[in-house]
């Protein structure tokens, strides 16, 4: 269950990344709502909950009641050291979009060739997935070149702040495609009629969105904030 402690602490004016901080199996409940847990973070809770049009006093009690068989598992990514954290986002996040993101291009590629004036929302899905694509991959890199390398130690901590602040600026960027990816694809449900590649397309959506929210959580709640707390004003390196 959750620790007693944690109860008095969280209210539904608090933000979805202190929740989330404090008892990380809930992200399977927010996942569930549809609520934007991975750059709608630092939204109180009540209020994302408006933009749903859910009660948010149901969805805290809810996260409150959450026992240790549910949600995402045991990722406790808030106690692991930034190196080990920078590994485990390179070799799982990163390399699974990847590889999934192709994936899905390729798919629904073949869809809108075969069937896309049968489904005339298959484009637009391509073209979102395309859009993501190539967003997503030039991000990924820029975050091992820069700062998840090495060479980071030579940079002041106002430039780490700064890079850190435009990653962030392109997570919101991301998280709106996403949702928009969600919405138009009706929550990753195939349409009626759908060929066994359009209906795989459509697994394979769902496993790239929920990978890549898993991901940008990762970074903005938990590797960032360890990042900006391990530099000081007058720093001018990574300790």
């Amino acid at each position: 269950m959750i620790c007693d402690s944690f109860i008095p602490m969280v209210t539904i004016q608090s933000p979805i990344s202190e929740i989330l901080r404090d008892s990380p199996k809930s992200v399977g409940v927010f996942h569930r709502l549809g609520i934007d847990y991975c750059c709608g973070g630092k939204t109180p809770l009540n209020e994302a909950c408006q933009d749903r049009g859910i009660d948010a006093s149901d969805v805290l009690r809810e996260v409150l009641s959450i026992t240790d068989g549910e949600a995402f598992g045991n990722l406790h990514a808030d106690l692991w050291s930034t190196d080990f954290l920078v590994s485990f986002i390179v070799a799982n996040h990163h390399s699974f979009l990847r590889t999934v993101l192709p994936l899905a291009i390729g798919q629904m590629s073949k869809v809108v060739s075969k069937h896309g004036e049968r489904f005339l929302d298959a484009p637009a899905i391509l073209e979102l997935l395309l859009e993501l694509q190539s967003a997503l991959l030039s991000h990924l890199d820029d975050e091992e070149r820069v700062l998840f390398s090495s060479s980071k130690v030579n940079l002041s901590s106002e430039q780490i702040r700064s890079i850190v602040a435009a990653h962030e600026t392109e997570h919101e960027e991301v998280g709106r495609k996403l949702q928009r990816l969600r919405a138009i694809t009706s929550d990753f449900t195939p349409p009626e009629g759908a060929c066994t590649t359009h209906r795989s397309a459509y697994t394979t959506m769902r496993a790239f969105y929920e990978d890549t929210m898993q991901h940008v959580y990762l970074e903005n709640a938990v590797l960032f904030p360890q990042m900006l707390e391990q530099i000081s004003p007058t720093s001018t390196t990574h300790h």
